[in-house]
């Protein structure tokens, strides 16, 4: 598995714009095949501040994700509302994931996406 983790700065007055191309982009990757997880999620301590999370199941599944047009097109509008380039980490997970009690996630959890 592949876990992708972004943070970037929205330009001021912008937020709403970031927002609305966010949601868009993640209704649509949700349904890529080997999605596991796609969200994105503001800073508590600084509302400009946006991080993105994705978790993918390989790597083909995440280069094939970066090809769609629904990609290419929020990070080209991504890339005129952040103050400058995102920074962006991806891990490489070997371990199965393991579920385990706590609190309710923020998102609920999305159903598997459907194999090519």
């Amino acid at each position: 598995m592949l876990l992708i983790h972004g943070v970037g700065r929205v330009q001021a007055d912008r937020r709403d714009e970031l927002l609305a191309a966010a949601r868009r982009v993640c209704e649509a990757s949700r349904s890529d095949a080997g999605c596991l997880t796609y969200g994105f999620f503001t800073d508590i301590e600084d509302p400009d501040v946006v991080v993105s999370l994705e978790l993918w199941r390989d790597e083909s599944s995440l280069s094939a994700h970066m090809q769609h047009e629904h990609t290419t097109a929020f990070l080209g509008v991504a890339a005129d509302l952040l103050e400058g380039p995102p920074t962006v980490t991806q891990y490489a997970i070997d371990d199965p994931p393991v579920d385990r009690p706590g609190p309710a996630p923020a998102t609920p959890p999305h159903p598997p996406a459907k194999e090519d």
